[in-house]
């Protein structure tokens, strides 16, 4: 299971963001980390435009994460920085066979 989620800050909104973003990275840092990996990347250097990459092992991995209180926080979070612009895609592994 991979996601991509894409999100942009609403302006005066940044403060905020760094401290949602933070929270969310310091309660995953050592949550079933064998089984999810978390990056979160800016489109350029200056952008308010957000990426998130999510791996996870298994749907039943994602099913825990989706109920844990801190994924929870953070989505509420999530959608109010971003004006409730929030896009969340499923990724597939693309294989040339």
């Amino acid at each position: 299971m991979d996601l991509m989620v894409e999100y942009a800050v609403v302006d005066g909104m940044e403060a905020e963001a760094d401290r949602v973003r933070s929270a969310f990275l310091d309660a995953v840092a050592n949550w079933e980390p064998h089984k999810f990996t978390y990056r979160i990347m800016r489109r350029g250097p200056e952008g308010n435009s957000y990426v998130h990459l999510a791996w996870l092992d298994s749907p039943e991995t994602q099913q825990r994460l989706f109920e844990t209180d801190f994924f929870k926080a953070f989505n509420e979070g999530m959608e109010k920085i971003s004006g409730g612009s929030v896009t969340a895609t499923p990724l597939f592994e693309w294989s040339a066979s």
